[in-house]
């Protein structure tokens, strides 16, 4: 049954769903990561091999179907509306996150989580677009802020409840975390409805679908780059704290911790950092952060100083996607703003999986201090084109 829009009760639930879909796309990699190990013996022979390369895969093969797909599902939410998508979405992430409570083999398992990598893109798409439906200059950005910083919160939980659901149950139980999609099912079937009258992109052999993405180009790839700084206090971190002499693997977690709740945290605040700094310098401010962070990691020798430096990193980490996801829902219009989100989306998880590919030839050719010194110079050299590029407002993107 359709929404009624105008409803206080019904926009409350609109709102929770927006934070809530990002929220659950969060347990796609953090409810697997506690039962790698376990799984891996479970499935020693899988594939040929000892089950290490399956739970790898039981990873990364969801990330590289949401980069692939989350264009795609945002063309068909333009097409059949926002709440069949987002409905469809939730529905297959709850299928799919929880076959593993069932007794299946590894290829079911392979399959299982592809199709929980699209459902993830889907849900991500909607529920940001559905950020647009709230008014710019507050409201929108508060909620942007918090759907990325209740993300981050249940990262951390997950990651440490997890591990005792392991210990106490078995490598299957996390899976039994994604049954939490079947509330939010409830909540989107009465709270989302259409905005209106959908309009489909225009005629057959016409490029107008084509001119939200072309001239916000710049918002794109600024996720992209700026994306692989947000990984490498986690991806990167434990090798530069290696090359200092620190092998706990305790400590490896708490630097990457310590960017993970500073970013909940810096997310949370966004809606009041955005009507200071202004949305079209946010980039530029994101950009000098992680460039500072990283700097910092690069140049101590002390954990205190590592740690700080990856806090500093977790500020920025906290403020990127709200930061793309402002910019394409005031500048996109309505008929292509779920297109738009999901390219968005690819957009931050290409970056997140380029991040090894782009800083391991820094590493082999300069150490990895070295690399984090030329990722941090980077950064601040970007943040200084950036900002002459806003003040001289030549960037189609920032208008």
């Amino acid at each position: 049954m359709p929404a009624i829009n105008s409803s206080h009760a019904l926009g409350a639930g609109k709102a929770a769903t927006v934070v809530a879909g990002p929220t659950l796309v969060t347990l796609i990699p953090m409810a697997a990561v506690p039962s790698l190990a376990t799984m891996a013996k479970r499935f020693a022979g899988a594939f040929g091999g000892d089950g290490a390369f399956l739970a790898q895969l039981v990873m990364t093969m969801p990330a590289v179907s949401l980069i692939l797909s989350a264009p795609l599902i945002g063309w068909l939410a333009v097409r059949f509306g926002r709440r069949i998508t987002l409905l469809g979405a939730l529905v297959l992430f709850v299928f799919a996150g929880a076959t593993p409570l069932l007794p299946i083999d590894a290829a079911t398992l392979m399959v299982s989580r592809m199709i929980l990598g699209m459902a993830g893109a889907g849900m991500l798409t909607v529920c940001l677009a559905l950020a647009a439906d709230f008014p710019e200059g507050g409201p929108r950005e508060r909620i942007l802020g918090f759907s990325v910083a209740g993300a981050s919160l249940v990262a951390a939980v997950t990651l440490v409840g997890g591990g005792h659901l392991v210990d106490r149950f078995g490598w299957q139980a996390p899976f039994a975390l994604y049954l939490f999609g079947i509330p939010v099912f409830v909540a989107v079937w009465v709270a989302v409805g259409e905005p209106g009258e959908r309009k489909v992109p225009g005629a057959s052999g016409s490029f107008r679908g084509l001119r939200p993405f072309v001239r916000h180009w710049m918002v794109f790839a600024c996720a992209v780059v700026l994306s692989i700084g947000m990984f490498m206090p986690s991806v990167q971190g434990p090798f530069l704290l290696s090359a200092r002499g620190i092998t706990s693997a305790v400590t490896y977690g708490a630097v990457a911790a310590a960017c993970a709740t500073v970013a909940a945290c810096a997310s949370a605040g966004f809606g009041w950092v955005v009507r200071i700094v202004g949305v079209s310098r946010m980039f530029a401010l994101i950009a000098l952060v992680f460039g500072v962070g990283s700097l910092m990691m690069a140049l101590s020798s002390e954990l205190s100083g590592m740690v700080l430096g990856s806090a500093i990193m977790g500020i920025a980490a906290g403020w990127v996607e709200a930061t793309g996801a402002t910019l394409i829902l005031g500048r996109v219009s309505e008929e292509f703003r779920p297109a738009a989100i999901g390219t968005l989306i690819s957009s931050v998880f290409l970056g997140q999986f380029l991040n090894p590919w782009v800083v391991d030839p820094l590493r082999h050719a300069f150490g990895i201090a070295g690399a984090f010194a030329a990722v941090g110079a980077f950064f601040c050299c970007l943040a200084l084109a950036l900002v002459v590029l806003v003040q001289r407002e030549t960037a189609p993107a920032w208008r």
